[in-house]
């Protein structure tokens, strides 16, 4: 901003306004600085809000996929995405249930991770609650922010932070229950418990130069690690995995993302 205010004010000083540089410069310096003003009075009067339940993913650029993963994460870029909410936490038996009043589940686990459902049941769900699933994009800066980490809690290989590699004896555990499974806009359980359903088709991202039979419209993307899976595939949060859409597996759940409210001075 300073070079502009310094540049307005040296062709005005200069007698230099009149010209057509003088014009075109002294222009797009006030339509700057008002954009600045505008932004300014949006971000003092109105915020964005989420429904209950759900965090805040802001408006920006962020790392996608991987140039050192599987082919399929290639290649990474840098993709911009508006603001939007996700579910803090993995919708659960009791939640789903209310949904499909046949639903059944073993008792005390009303608060785990649902599982056994299909993507078609997933984003059905999403709908009666107002919600969708999210796009692969979405799920992927919702768990690794802004800077590309490779875990939800940065780049270090933790894998006690999650309740995941736990084939042998293990199962879900209550959503939240692993406090060190959190990114940086406080989304659980990312790496373990269950992996999710998404909203893409499993194909290739733009850009990429890979051919693989399992692309097209035959498999959803499936995005996370599970209780039963391996840290160093599943708890990376560029890696990709599918299924088909109809399939129902102890490992699968999702979540649910939604737009934002507006809600301005007069609103608070």
């Amino acid at each position: 901003m300073g070079d502009f205010t310094h540049q307005v004010r040296y062709f005005t000083q200069r007698d230099q306004w009149a010209s057509p540089k003088g014009y075109a410069l002294a222009f797009t310096g006030l339509l700057y600085l008002f954009t600045l003003v505008g932004m300014s009075f949006a971000s003092t009067d109105n915020h964005l809000r989420c429904p209950e339940g759900m965090v805040l993913i802001p408006a920006g650029f962020f790392l996608r996929g991987s140039n050192y993963g599987d082919s399929d994460e290639q290649p990474e870029s840098h993709i911009w995405l508006p603001a939007y909410c996700i579910d803090q936490f993995e919708v659960t038996n009791f939640q789903f249930q209310l949904f499909k009043p046949s639903h059944r589940y073993p008792p005390g686990m009303e608060d785990h991770p649902v599982t056994n459902i299909t993507w078609y049941e997933a984003e059905a769900y999403t709908r009666w609650v107002g919600k969708r699933l999210p796009t692969e994009a979405e799920w992927e800066k919702a768990a690794r922010g802004e800077d590309g980490r490779l875990y939800p809690w940065g780049n270090r290989y933790a894998p006690n932070n999650a309740n995941i590699n736990h084939e042998e004896a293990g199962g879900t555990t209550p959503v939240g229950a692993s406090p060190l499974d959190v990114s940086p806009y406080h989304v659980y359980d990312l790496v373990g418990n269950v992996s999710e359903w998404v909203a893409d088709w499993y194909d290739a991202y733009p850009g990429s130069e890979i051919v693989n039979i399992d692309f097209g419209k035959k498999y959803k993307v499936i995005r996370g690690g599970n209780w039963k899976g391996d840290f160093d595939c599943d708890g990376r949060m560029s890696y990709r995995n599918f299924a088909r859409p109809e399939d129902r597996y102890d490992i699968i759940g999702f979540r649910g993302v939604a737009d934002p409210l507006l809600v301005t001075k007069e609103d608070r």
